[in-house]
């Protein structure tokens, strides 16, 4: 048996606010993204400070059938060169399927699609905590996720769910 030295115990700690929590996109058109991107979420240290984002699960809700064409959704990664860069500015892709590739959503079929394939689903598996299932928010070179669609389509309408937990570093 040992004495205890110090109690390094925190009673201060706010046991919900490092609960994991849902991230829902905008509703997504397929006509608005075709050849481009959807920036869905971006993660600068401004808003972040020093936790890591731990990414732990993630979903397509397709909401409208697509119609003409033959669109494919992929759900990636890429950067920003600062957290202000909108509409018209520049995302450099990183993994345009990091998170959902396109064979794991049927465009023609309404549903909930969940990452079955891909490297997140892999690493996520793997329990390597390491990218893509991280996320080290930054205010240069800012991570974010985004959308692409392969193919232009007459209709259809999307929106993409992924749940995160904010882990403290310090």
């Amino acid at each position: 048996m040992a004495t205890i030295a110090k109690d390094y115990r925190r009673n201060d700690d706010n046991r919900t606010l490092w609960a994991p929590y849902w991230l829902r996109s905008l509703e997504c058109k397929p006509a608005d993204i075709a050849a481009n991107a959807a920036l869905l979420w971006s993660f600068p240290a401004a808003k972040y400070g020093t936790r890591k984002i731990l990414l732990h699960g993630f979903a397509v809700q397709l909401i409208t059938a697509y119609t003409g064409g033959t669109p494919a959704i992929n759900i990636g990664s890429g950067t920003l060169a600062t957290d202000v860069v909108t509409v018209g500015g520049t995302v450099t892709t990183v993994d345009v399927d990091d998170y959902i590739p396109a064979a794991d959503v049927t465009c023609a079929t309404p549903a909930l699609y969940w990452a079955a394939t891909g490297d997140w689903i892999t690493s996520a598996l793997l329990m390597t905590n390491a990218a893509p299932c991280v996320i080290t928010p930054a205010d240069a070179t800012v991570p974010v996720i985004t959308a692409t669609c392969a193919a232009s389509a007459a209709a259809g309408l999307f929106r993409v769910l992924a749940l995160i937990s904010e882990v403290p570093t310090l």
